[in-house]
Protein backbone atom coordinates (compact mmCIF):
# COMPACT_ATOMS: atom_id res chain seq x y z
CA UNK A 1 0.00 0.00 0.00
CA UNK A 2 1.34 3.54 -0.93
CA UNK A 3 0.52 5.13 2.20
CA UNK A 4 2.51 2.39 4.39
CA UNK A 5 5.71 3.15 1.95
CA UNK A 6 4.94 6.55 2.49
CA UNK A 7 4.95 6.22 6.23
CA UNK A 8 8.15 3.49 5.98
CA UNK A 9 10.51 6.26 4.28
CA UNK A 10 9.24 9.15 7.20
CA UNK A 11 10.10 6.62 9.70
CA UNK A 12 13.50 6.01 8.23
CA UNK A 13 14.33 9.93 7.33
CA UNK A 14 13.67 10.35 11.28
CA UNK A 15 16.03 7.55 12.35
CA UNK A 16 18.84 9.19 9.96
CA UNK A 17 18.19 12.25 11.95
CA UNK A 18 17.74 11.17 15.23
CA UNK A 19 19.62 8.21 15.20
CA UNK A 20 16.53 6.55 17.38
CA UNK A 21 16.52 2.73 16.84
CA UNK A 22 13.10 3.01 17.42
CA UNK A 23 12.60 4.79 14.15
CA UNK A 24 13.90 1.84 12.51
CA UNK A 25 12.37 -0.69 14.19
CA UNK A 26 9.47 1.18 12.94
CA UNK A 27 10.56 1.17 9.45
CA UNK A 28 11.42 -2.64 9.52
CA UNK A 29 7.45 -3.15 10.18
CA UNK A 30 6.37 -1.05 8.07
CA UNK A 31 8.18 -1.76 5.01
CA UNK A 32 6.95 -5.12 5.67
CA UNK A 33 3.70 -5.07 5.42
Amino acid sequence: MKRDKDAAELAWKMFEKTGNVSYYMLYKHLDNE
